[in-house]
């Protein structure tokens, strides 16, 4: 088996890592990560993080790849952010909340119980499989939600949770990380409305923006919230000389798994057993 550690890892809806005071020495950090890396037998490591200088990371052998990130402004107050959104996206969340759905923000980690079956099903009827489990989903919830850094909210239609999501946040930033919903609650557009809460939380805490992800190709959905594509840099590295190739050949079959279904579930059973997050 082998370990996959990210900062963060794949899958997990963001970019963050590594963190790193602005005095740290860049090319020190380097040589000591690569050095435990091998020291624990990891087979591969990603970093995104704007700080990361990319000659120096290609000279300690990371490949450099680019990808977007969907940026939401939220300055100016509600009333701006809500005119900035495209007119099909206030129009569902106003339909979501004449539906009768309703948003509360959770401080209890049953949500986490709520969210994850509700996210496996929800991939599994995609042909995917999670990729974190519910102890990760639990850490998350646990470290950020004790230090006021989250958002985790759900929706009720009724007495029934139809969604759930969760939104990490900083003084600066606040950022999109997951969420699940029940298929046959989807005309109800709890999405639009969990998105609309989050913001306007982030908007009374005086955060400025909200990086929605979606990377390397931003949703519909996301772009109807308004703002712009950011490119941001990718940095891989590989210490075993087949594990690029293996993990690009996942991601091809995962992209065409309409076609090769069992082969991709194979795959994916190995590869997505990633390390912890570095």
């Amino acid at each position: 088996m082998f370990s996959f550690w990210g900062s963060p890892s794949p899958g997990a809806g963001m970019y963050m890592g590594p963190v790193v005071e602005p005095h740290v020495d860049q090319g020190e950090l380097l040589h000591l990560l690569i050095e435990h890396c091998r020291a624990e037998h990891i087979a591969h490591l990603e970093l995104i993080n704007d700080w990361l200088d990319p000659s120096m990371m290609q000279a300690e052998g990371f490949r450099v790849e680019t990808s977007v990130t969907h940026v939401c402004p939220l300055t100016g107050g509600v009333e701006a952010v809500w005119a900035r959104m495209k007119g099909t996206c206030r129009t569902r969340i106003r339909k979501a909340e004449k539906s009768g759905l309703t948003v509360e923000r959770v401080d209890d980690s049953e949500i986490i119980e709520e969210f994850h079956p509700q996210f496996v099903r929800l991939l599994a009827r995609k042909g995917l499989k999670p990729p974190y489990n519910l102890e990760q989903a639990q850490l998350l919830f646990h470290h950020l939600g004790s230090a006021d850094r989250l958002f985790a909210l759900r929706v009720r239609l009724q007495e029934r949770v139809i969604a759930t999501a969760f939104y990490p946040h900083d003084d600066r930033t606040m950022y999109y990380w997951d969420s699940a919903y029940e298929p046959d609650c989807l005309q109800f557009c709890p999405n639009n409305l969990l998105h609309w809460t989050a913001m306007k939380m982030a908007i009374e805490r005086g955060i400025a923006t909200f990086n929605m992800g979606g990377g390397p190709q931003p949703s519909r959905f996301t772009q109807k919230f308004g703002g712009s594509l950011q490119p941001y840099l990718i940095y891989r590295k590989s210490f075993l000389p087949f594990f690029e190739q293996a993990r690009r050949a996942y991601h091809f079959l995962n992209r065409h798994r309409h076609v090769a279904t069992g082969l991709v579930g194979n795959v994916g059973v190995q590869l997505s057993q990633y390390g912890r997050d570095a």
